[in-house]
């Protein structure tokens, strides 16, 4: 779809994954790199329902967030604000 509007470059997220293999050998299969895999994690929900951002929690899933932004920053370079 993407490449039908000029999209070069693109990348996959595995979101609330439990068992990420079958997805990620999906994507493999169509060409489509994987950044990263953000298992479920109630984590975020007690984070959303208390109204708080989740990075304030120890929650497995920030983690996996913040090695996606890594790998976007080394792909992309970091961006400035």
């Amino acid at each position: 779809l993407g490449k039908g509007i000029g999209i070069e470059r693109y990348f996959a997220v595995i979101n609330k994954a439990d068992n990420p293999g079958p997805v990620a050998d999906k994507l493999a299969a169509m060409g489509i790199p994987v950044l990263g895999t953000i298992p479920f994690d109630k984590c975020l929900v007690e984070a959303d329902l208390a109204g708080k951002p989740p990075i304030d929690f120890n929650c497995p899933a920030v983690d996996s967030i913040k090695a996606i932004k890594i790998k976007l920053e080394e792909l992309f370079g970091e961006k400035k604000q």
